[in-house]
């Protein structure tokens, strides 16, 4: 049965997207940094941030869901008591300030096996490890009030693991998920993946999270070009606003506005950007949100030429 296309509503039509992954912070068993999740998720709330991902979970063979400690095993989350007891709340804060909840899967070190399980899982909808992670995936977002998942997934990109972005694509999408993609190479991979989702059960992606850091010669005029050829396939209305790239926060905030500044100078109707990552803005003393996130919206408010802006990335 075709499953019904989702399309958030993130933000006002005419505001940027502006997005911040938050890595291995909130869902860290290590105790002596709970104390601080209060305020840490204040400096979310305060800022201009409007999208929030949190990496990053993987899965098993059996359908269970973990971090660096179980997240939601047999229907049950936080099994062992590992997460802080008011993540729920504090996460629910975020939601309650007009934040868009995403939890990001994969990563480099995890890709391998998340795919595996996922190819072995999604095989076989009758299983029981199928139902645990229909279960499992559905307790991980009404828990912690997670409306997204985003996928990145790297290094892998023969046909079995196409088929099953493919198909984790249309199993999120099925339980009411949306689904973004947050690629750095092969993009003709992630476009034929979303293509077999779009084509074979009306699935969708609502954006692509581009990894454009500095050690990777990404860039969304690079990329642009292969979206717009296959937009309609792809189930992309606007191949421009489907594009949001990233950059990281070490380069700091001036380095970030001038990055974003240029992007949108070269690609015209940007309209979104992303931070990697929450876990090196803090500890601090003041909130250091407000200005990364002003970095993304002031960039792309005063586009401005660059001279030269690379091609996208095929190989790592």
């Amino acid at each position: 049965m075709p499953v019904t296309k989702i399309v958030p509503k993130v933000c006002a039509d005419s505001d940027p997207l502006v997005a911040l992954y938050v890595y291995g912070v909130f869902d860290s068993s290590d105790q002596s940094n709970w104390p601080n999740f209060p305020a840490w998720i204040g400096y979310i709330q305060d800022s201009a941030f409007n999208v929030v991902v949190f990496s990053t979970f993987h899965v098993d063979m059996a359908g269970n869901l973990y971090g660096s400690v179980p997240l939601v095993t047999d229907g049950t989350f936080n099994p062992n008591g590992d997460l802080s007891p008011d993540l729920p709340s504090l996460y629910a804060g975020l939601q309650q300030s007009g934040k868009t909840l995403l939890y990001s899967i994969g990563n480099s070190a995890g890709t391998g096996n998340d795919l595996d399980a996922l190819e072995q899982i999604l095989a076989d909808p009758t299983s029981a490890a199928y139902a645990n992670l229909q279960n499992n995936m559905g307790v991980l977002s009404s828990t912690l009030g997670i409306t997204g998942i985003d996928f990145d997934f790297e290094g892998f990109y023969d046909a079995d693991a196409q088929g099953a972005v493919t198909a984790f694509t249309t199993f999120c999408n099925a339980l009411g998920l949306f689904v973004t993609y947050c690629p750095y190479e092969q993009e003709q991979f992630w476009i034929d993946a979303q293509t077999a989702a779009v084509s074979t059960s009306n699935g969708s992606v609502a954006w692509w999270n581009l990894q454009c850091y500095p050690d990777l010669p990404n860039s969304p005029e690079g990329w642009l070009p292969a979206i717009q050829a296959n937009a309609p396939a792809m189930g992309v209305s606007d191949p421009t606003t489907f594009l949001v790239p990233g950059t990281v926060a070490s380069q700091g905030t001036v380095a970030a506005t001038q990055q974003f500044s240029q992007w949108a100078g070269a690609t015209q109707g940007l309209n979104g950007g992303f931070i990697w990552q929450f876990g090196n803005l803090v500890p601090a003393s003041t909130n250091p949100c407000p200005p990364w996130a002003d970095a993304v919206i002031d960039g792309l408010a005063n586009p401005t030429s660059s001279a030269t802006v690379p091609a996208r990335r095929q190989s790592r």
